[in-house]
């Protein structure tokens, strides 16, 4: 049994709903997985914040941590959303919870295409300072212990 998608002529047959139904359980899992990480580094991002004196630059790492925390909550929540919805969809042949599993999922990929744009942007950034900038000081060397 085929299941027309709006006014085009793209169909959704068993075999594909069959896929979905797959993808969205593992999709399920990782979303689990990655709200878990997601609160382990948010925890650490406190833990170092609390104890900033005895670890160097603490409060940048600590902020670090926790901002990381925060973007690695998007993508969880996305890809979440999509499997809630696609099992929805293919549970109740709902098309309005299909198309919103499939919105977030087009989300969870711009989401990563962004992140993306932003890490090469930083990463250029980061070279061209750099370059201008130099090396850093030749007196820094990491196999001196101060004997």
């Amino acid at each position: 049994m085929e299941t027309s998608l709006g006014n085009s002529n793209l169909n959704v047959s068993e075999i594909v709903k069959m896929y979905l139904k797959k993808s969205a359980k593992y999709a399920n899992v990782v979303a689990i997985i990655g709200y878990v990480f997601c609160g382990l580094t948010f925890l650490l991002g406190l833990l170092v914040l609390a104890v900033q004196a005895s670890v160097p630059n603490g409060l940048t790492v600590g902020l670090v941590y926790i901002i990381m925390a925060l973007i690695m909550l998007f993508p969880a929540n996305y890809l979440y959303k999509f499997a809630n919805k696609i099992r929805n969809a293919l549970l109740s042949d709902n098309q309005q919870e299909f198309e919103g599993g499939l919105l977030n999922l087009q989300s969870l990929f711009c989401f990563h295409f962004r992140l993306f744009i932003v890490c090469i942007c930083l990463i250029t950034i980061s070279i061209l300072v750099i370059i201008i900038a130099g090396p850093p000081s030749t007196s820094f060397n990491p196999y001196d212990f101060g004997y």
